[in-house]
């Protein structure tokens, strides 16, 4: 069962890739940018909140969507 779930959500590495770059990016944004530069605004938690469950959800509804049509029939 595992086997078969880890092969309909082949996307999700990209999204977990994705939220990677991000938690980097906020990082970035929010200890040099915002905090020791003063270049830029506060980048909020909410914010980065949402863009996780935007790549997250994108990736499994993508996966869902692209190995749909991949089911074997069921023998019997």
């Amino acid at each position: 069962m595992l086997a078969a779930a880890i092969e309909r959500f082949k996307y999700l590495k990209y999204g977990l890739s994705l939220v990677l770059v991000l938690i980097g990016l906020k990082i970035f944004w929010n200890f040099l940018l915002y905090k020791e530069l003063h270049l830029v605004a506060y980048l909020e938690p909410q914010w980065s909140l949402m863009l996780t469950i935007a790549f997250l959800g994108g990736a499994i509804l993508y996966s869902l969507w692209k190995t749909g049509g991949n089911r074997e029939a069921p023998l019997g």
